[in-house]
């Protein structure tokens, strides 16, 4: 189970987390691939986001996620902050939030 509507799922390269954006929870649920444990949950709220009206109503909104095959990083997209949340996952934290265009 992950708490908040999760919306979407993806699988890092190595294949050993999946990733799921909880959208009404802003958060980045990461869960052991093989034996389905959590392992970490990534608060995506920006601190200082004017929040957007959204199909789900006003909140954050993480929706797609991808991870980079090249570097230790996931970037979820905020849709209802107008960000991108660069997660890294050594520590899966947020690292940054990238200003984004609407929605």
């Amino acid at each position: 189970p992950s708490t908040g509507f999760p919306i979407r799922v993806v699988f890092t390269p190595d294949g050993r987390h999946a990733l799921v954006t909880n959208a009404t929870a802003a958060t980045l649920a990461v869960f052991d691939a093989a034996t389905r444990a959590p392992i970490a949950t990534v608060d995506l709220m920006p601190p200082d986001a004017e929040l957007r009206e959204t199909m789900l109503g006003r909140g954050a909104l993480p929706i797609g996620a991808i991870a980079d095959p090249a570097r230790p990083r996931v970037y979820v997209a905020i849709s209802g902050a107008d960000r991108i949340a660069v997660v890294d996952t050594g520590s899966w934290t947020v690292q940054d939030y990238w200003a984004t265009g609407r929605e």
